[in-house]
This record gives structure tokens, sequence and C-alpha cells, in this order.
């Protein structure tokens, strides 16, 4: 409840700007992935509201962390125009800007979300609230819709990943707060993010449930033991367990099938099981990808340093399979003229901008993680979420990137710039506010 409180104290004494950027904050994480546009439409108008940012002075100088972030930003949006403009323009690339512009605009949007205090907390909020929604989207596909499946608005790979995030960050504050009133509330969102999690029957999110468990348990140590995180975990597994055994035999539920589905796939894989060009690829997620994949390293090493320009993958792919050295199923028109992929964040980077673009989205990726690890000492709570959030997003660009997609994009800036702004803060505050830096002032 003091925590609820504290929220409200802080949007009664703040402005009306800030308060309708507090409110669009808070909101973010709710809806999702059951209103249509609710992630990108809040990001643009939090972007269009930053905008004044560029032109007007900021709260305090920017700190050295923050200005290394932008430039890294800077030189990610450099590699994208540089290897497109040496390409030529392709219609793929040009379809490209409208995603690679929203990480122009991170730009603007940090600098006015770097300026609310307690900002971390109407987000976080706001996943906790959005949890609970998440997983009745969940329930209601898979249970009412034809689907039999979570999907919500923009399919199930974004729904699973959203599930993984939100899981981890409520999980965190749960054992944050694992010893007040409020932890035992937390169990319906961490019961629901974690049902939504199983229901998208999306096995990149699994992995990344797991993965995130076993860090999850890593980072909470020694603040918490293992005795500590079964008061936390145990009923939120049990009681996920016996909803999710509910709505599996009492629906047409297509997730067991995608167990089985995998186990046979790996299985094919670990055999070294020859994959010929009589036999088809649809209907094989992971075996469709490998493919994929081993076309596509074959092509970067046709322009190994500025690679081929964003979103031709696909034009090339096609190229291969006309010339008959990849699987014809392969082949997809639609990426003629629109924007390719490999459905892997690292090998299309390896594609689309050569090995200078790649190592500038390794350090675009790596730098907010390592912050998050350097700062544990100043914030925890924030330091775990920061880096379990940097850790999923490189799991999910296994075996799909996010970084082209509209809304995975959108989530991944906003979420970016609240924590690490939030993280930098907590560093200086806890500087200004030490006793050697009050005798020295």
């Amino acid at each position: 409840m003091k925590h609820l409180q504290a929220l409200q104290k802080t949007l009664l004494e703040s402005s009306i700007g800030d308060r309708i950027v507090y409110t669009l904050v808070f909101l973010f994480p709710i809806a999702g992935m059951s209103v249509r546009h609710w992630l990108s439409g809040i990001f643009s108008l939090i972007a269009i509201i930053s905008l004044p940012m560029l032109v007007k002075t900021a709260k305090g100088p920017l700190r050295r962390e923050e200005k290394i972030l932008l430039y890294i930003f800077l030189a990610f949006l450099f590699s994208f125009a540089l290897s497109a403009t040496l390409n030529g323009w392709t219609d793929n690339s040009i379809k490209r800007i409208g995603t690679e512009f929203k990480y122009l605009l991170f730009i603007p949007l940090y600098l006015l979300l770097r300026r609310n205090q307690s900002l971390d907390s109407f987000l976080f909020a706001g996943v906790i609230v959005g949890s609970i929604l998440l997983g009745a989207q969940a329930v209601y596909d898979t249970y009412f819709h034809e689907w039999h499946r979570a999907v919500g608005q923009y399919g199930q790979i974004v729904f699973g990943d959203l599930a993984v995030l939100y899981f981890t960050i409520t999980s965190f504050i749960a054992i944050q707060y694992k010893d007040s009133k409020c932890s035992r509330y937390l169990l319906i969102p961490l019961t629901m993010s974690l049902l939504s999690v199983y229901l998208s029957g999306t096995r990149n999110a699994w992995i990344a449930l797991l993965v995130s468990l076993a860090l999850i348990i890593l980072l909470s140590r020694p603040a918490s033991n293992i005795k500590n995180l079964s008061k936390v975990f145990l009923p939120t597994f049990l009681l996920t367990i016996f909803i999710a055994v509910l709505v599996s035999t009492t629906s047409q539920s297509q997730i067991l099938n995608r167990f089985t589905t995998a186990i046979s796939e790996v299985d094919t894989i670990s055999n070294n099981q020859k994959i010929d060009t009589t036999s088809t690829l649809h209907g094989k997620s992971f075996q469709f990808r490998l493919e994929k994949w081993k076309v596509a390293l074959r092509i970067f090493t046709e322009a190994p340093v500025f690679g081929y320009g964003a979103g031709n993958v696909g034009i090339h792919i096609n190229r291969y399979v006309k010339a008959g050295k990849a699987h014809p199923d392969l082949y997809d028109l639609p990426s003629e003229t629109g924007i390719g992929d490999t459905w892997n964040t690292y090998i299309d980077s390896l594609v689309h901008e050569g090995t200078i673009g790649f190592v500038i989205f390794l350090i675009f990726l790596i730098y907010p993680l390592y912050i998050s690890i350097k700062l544990r000492s100043q914030n925890l709570l924030l330091s775990n979420i920061g880096i379990m959030f940097s850790i999923n997003y490189m799991i999910f660009g296994l075996s799909e990137n996010p970084f082209i997609s509209d809304n995975a994009s959108s989530v991944y800036l906003l979420f970016l710039a609240v924590i690490f702004s939030s993280l930098v803060t907590s560093k200086y505050d806890a500087f200004i506010n030490s006793p050697h830096e009050r005798k020295n002032n």
C-alpha cells in the first residue's frame, strides 16, 4: 500500500506534463498484446512529447554512461545507413527506415525520460498489471479462440517474449519485497505471466524462461537463499501447473504438440539426418530456420565487410534457391520487395551490415548489460532487472529478430530508456549523498 501511496504522491507533486509522461509509461506495458497499436502508439506519443528535448536543456548534464549509450545508438544508425547506401537503397532497405527511425527517436525520448524521478516504479507497476491482463488474454486465445494457443494481436512469438520479460521483472520485485504484505498479491501476476509463456507455445520463449529462472536464482544470492526463493516460486509454479493442465485438457490446446514436435526436430538434427531437397521444410520450424541460417552465412562470405544492406537477405536467399544452391522451400516471393530476415538477429546483422555492423550491434547489446552489472552496488533491484532485460533480448534474437519488429522494438527502447536512466541516476545520487561528498561540499 505504501508503494501505491508513493506513486500517488509523485503524481500529485508533478507538473501536468510530467503526469502525462508518468501515466503513459504506466499504461505502456498493460495492454500491448490485447489492443492493436497499443505499444507503438504510446511509444509514438511519448516520442512526440520528447521532441522539444532536442532544443531544450535537459535536467542536468548528460553523464558519461549516458553519452556513451547515445553515441552507440548513433553508430548503430550510421551502420544501417552506410550499408544501405553502399548497396543502393532497395525497397527492402527503405521499408526498414520506419523501424530505424524509432532508434533515432530514442535520443529525445531518453532526454525526456531521464528528467522524471521514480519513472521505473510506474513502469514496473504497469508490468504487474499487464501480467494479469496478459494471462487473461492467453487463456482466452487458448480456450475460446480457434488458435488454441496464446497469440494476442501480434503473434505467439512476441506474446511469449513479452510474457518472459514480465515474469522476470515481477519475480525480482517479489523477491525484493518478499517480507512485505504486498508480496502475497504478486502471486497472481507471477502466475499469469508464467502461464502466458507456456500457452504461447513458443519454444524460444521456453528456453528464455529456463535461462531466466537459473539467473534469477543466481542473481538473488546472497540476498535471498533457496528457502526464501521457494516462498515466491513454489506457489506460483503449483498454481500455474494447475491452470495449465486445466486449460490443456478442456480445450484443443496445441501446446503439447509443440513439445513433441520440438523433440522430434532436435532428434533429427542430433542424429545428423541430412535434409534433402525432395523433403518439405514446411511445418518443420527448427529445420527450416537451420537451413536458412546455413544459406545466410554463405551469403555473408560474399560481402563480409559492409554486408548487403538492411532487409536484403531475402533477395539473396531467393537468388541461391533459383541457382539450385538452397532448398526450394526457402524461396519467399514477398521478401523480394519486403523486409527479409533469417529469424536470427545475429545472422541478420552479419548479412545486412557485415562485420563492421555486427561489431557495432554487439556493443549495442552488451553495453547496457555491462552498466547493469557494474552498478549492482547502487541499486540491486534495478541492476538485476537490467541484466535480465538485456539477456532476455539476446536470447530472443536467437530464433527471431525483435529489433526489426515495430512492437518488440518499442518495448526494448522504452524499457531500456527507463531502466538505464534510473540506474545511472541511482549511481550519481548515491555519490552526491555520500558522506565524503557532503564533507567536500
